[in-house]
């Protein structure tokens, strides 16, 4: 490697061939150990040369675009590790009668987990319609027909990112081969399932089916620093505002515990009385018949659009039946 300048036997490293000997020392002196800021410094004092080659300082800009990378990326592995470190394992909260085992819901996860990476500066969004490249800097190929891609994008606020992908089927048919879910739901819940898994590799979240009293100690303990408790009095004054999202079916209790999350620490009564927000079996259904009482067809869809917030799948079908019964159809 060449160097492109000098100063006290610290450097900044030029790749070999950017600069011959006499550039070298036509360059200003710099006290820099690699530092993009220091770069950008001499990139100033080379460009104010009226003797110096164009070439040589788009090159010498290229070099400070490249360290302000590094620097962006090792920012970002060091908030990955400071949130990773406060991660304990997450009990299990959901069952799925049909492969009889247990599991940890997307809501449950992003409960535990948000805060810390938030205060990390870390954030996760989702996306479906974007080219993932492979190791050779390639785009991969297309999920095969009938699967579909679930892309991760991980950012940090240093500026850096980075996409993980995972490709699934769409979730309509049961373990035996039974059809147990329209084409809509089969792709809300197949790409809900890829949401889950891939936060659970990004973020590397342990999921145990153990008692998690031990747990939730830790997590008390390791409340994301600078976030204050939610206070109880502007707690009761927005939860009535909270339940109206949510039964309308705006938003989720899991959305609306991971939005306030991000702001401040609620306890975990707070959490459980959102949590009862949620919309039950009874109220789609009442939705459903006054809508067909009213023929009213548009509020009769938006009922529909409810039924995927019941987790119970006896239920979820029992309301899919009705709406079925006063003539909504599935799109």
């Amino acid at each position: 490697m060449e160097t492109a300048a000098k100063d006290e036997g610290r450097v900044i490293e030029m790749p070999q061939g950017s600069f011959t000997r006499n550039d070298e020392r036509a360059l200003p002196a710099v006290r820099s150990q690699g530092n993009a800021g220091s770069l950008l410094i001499a990139i100033e004092r080379v460009a104010s040369n009226p003797d110096m080659d164009i070439e040589k300082i788009e090159r010498l800009f290229a070099m400070h675009q490249q360290l302000m990378a590094k620097e962006a990326e090792s920012a970002f592995n060091d908030a990955m590790a400071r949130a990773q470190s406060k991660i304990v394992p997450i009990v299990a909260n959901q069952r799925n009668e049909h492969t009889r085992s247990v599991y940890a819901d997307l809501a449950a996860i992003s409960r535990v987990i948000v805060p810390f990476y938030t205060a990390e500066g870390l954030s996760i969004s989702f996306d479906s319609d974007r080219p993932v490249l492979g190791a050779d800097g390639k785009p991969i190929s297309p999920p095969p027909q009938g699967w579909f891609r679930t892309i991760a994008i991980v950012s940090h606020s240093g500026g850096h990112s980075r996409q993980h992908h995972i490709d699934l089927p769409s979730d309509e048919v049961g373990v035996k081969g039974n059809a147990n879910k329209t084409p809509i739901q089969g792709v809300v819940s197949m790409t809900t399932y890829g949401r889950r898994v891939l936060t659970c590799m990004v973020f590397n979240v342990p999921i145990t089916d153990e008692d998690g009293n031990r747990n939730e100690e830790k997590r008390e303990e390791q409340k994301p620093e600078g976030l204050p408790a939610y206070a109880a009095e502007a707690f009761t004054k927005n939860l009535p505002a909270w339940t109206k999202l949510i039964k309308s079916g705006k938003k989720t209790a899991a959305q609306i515990i991971t939005m306030v999350s991000s702001k401040a620490v609620l306890s975990d009564e707070q959490k459980k009385q959102i949590e009862a927000a949620n919309i039950t079996f009874a109220e789609i259904a009442e939705q459903l018949e006054a809508a067909d009482k009213a023929k009213d067809k548009k509020a009769l869809v938006a009922a529909a659009t409810l039924i995927e917030r019941i987790a119970d799948d006896q239920q979820s079908a029992d309301l899919e039946k009705l709406y079925e019964s006063f003539g909504g159809e599935w799109e």
